[in-house]
């Protein structure tokens, strides 16, 4: 049985903006702006979209100044991000506003590079404004220190026995199985399971025959009066493709993120060894990736 990853994560479970406040690294030389996303105005009822904003290596909060709110009127705002620019997921909803004069904000920590706010204005015409308050930090040996979070995240699911954020595997085993481990948690779906029959010709196996059973591992559990067909006799007879992994940062563990905060600045202070001084953050590393080890 053999396990390889197929389509890495695109995203990591901290940013470098929070990799930096960590170390607390550009202090003295980070700036705060403030970009108006949906200029302040009187809105139409109906929907308006906010600009596209890059957030990578930024640290943004949300904020909604709303003026005079018209007559049983209301101002809903969501948060949408996205990985390209261009396919808008929500991330947020803010409550609706129906009372003048009113000022929220939400902190964004959603993990991708590009943000954007729409409102819908519901019953009467409305006035508001969405700002992105944003803390940007300069360039400070960013590609050392993103190859620093991409091996601590490994490090951690290697530790954990899991995926932590969204990536494609390819699992290889001789033969079906009545119930086969997928080796790795938590799976979000099969994306195909492919068998070579017995005339050495691969066939692609009906999504009927089997279901995804989400425990701790994963495994491939075959489906109630269902039966597996035989597969010719090779090495990997039997070939699963799946995706694993939670779909956001936000949806992983604070333990686990605050463990790679830790082992990421380890790895940055003792680029070249361990050494006594940091003995001890490693074992608080330990403890921390044990308070949510699947196995």
């Amino acid at each position: 049985m053999s396990l390889n990853i197929f389509v890495s994560p695109t995203i990591e479970p901290i940013t470098l903006a929070q990799l930096k406040n960590h170390l607390r690294l550009d202090v003295a030389e980070e700036a705060i702006t403030i970009a108006q996303n949906i200029v302040p105005a009187s809105y139409a009822v109906g929907s308006h979209n906010g600009t596209t904003a890059s957030v990578a290596s930024t640290e943004t909060t949300v904020v909604i100044t709303a003026g005079d709110i018209g007559l049983s009127g209301s101002v809903t705002v969501k948060i949408q991000d996205s990985l390209t620019g261009s396919t808008w997921a929500d991330w947020y909803s803010f409550t609706a506003i129906t009372a003048d004069n009113t000022v929220t904000s939400k902190y964004y920590d959603g993990g991708k590079p590009y943000l954007r706010t729409t409102a819908t204005v519901a019953t009467a015409a409305s006035t508001f404004g969405v700002a992105l308050q944003q803390k940007d930090f300069n360039v400070v040996e960013d590609d050392l220190l993103q190859a620093i979070i991409t091996a601590a995240r490994m490090q951690a699911e290697q530790y954990q026995k899991r995926q932590l954020l969204t990536a494609t595997y390819k699992l290889s085993l001789p033969c079906f199985m009545q119930c086969i481990p997928l080796l790795i948690h938590p799976v979000q779906s099969i994306t195909s399971v492919k068998y070579y029959d017995t005339d050495n010709v691969q066939q692609t196996l009906a999504s009927t025959v089997y279901e995804l059973n989400n425990c701790k591992p994963a495994c491939l559990d075959l489906a109630h009066s269902q039966t597996y067909p035989s597969t010719y006799s090779r090495a990997a007879g039997v070939e699963i493709t799946f995706v694993a992994g939670f779909a956001t940062a936000a949806e992983c563990p604070a333990s686990t993120k605050q463990a790679i905060l830790m082992l990421a600045g380890t790895l940055y202070e003792y680029r070249n060894s361990v050494s006594e001084v940091n003995l001890y953050e490693l074992q608080a590393v330990k403890a921390l990736l044990d308070t949510d080890c699947y196995i």
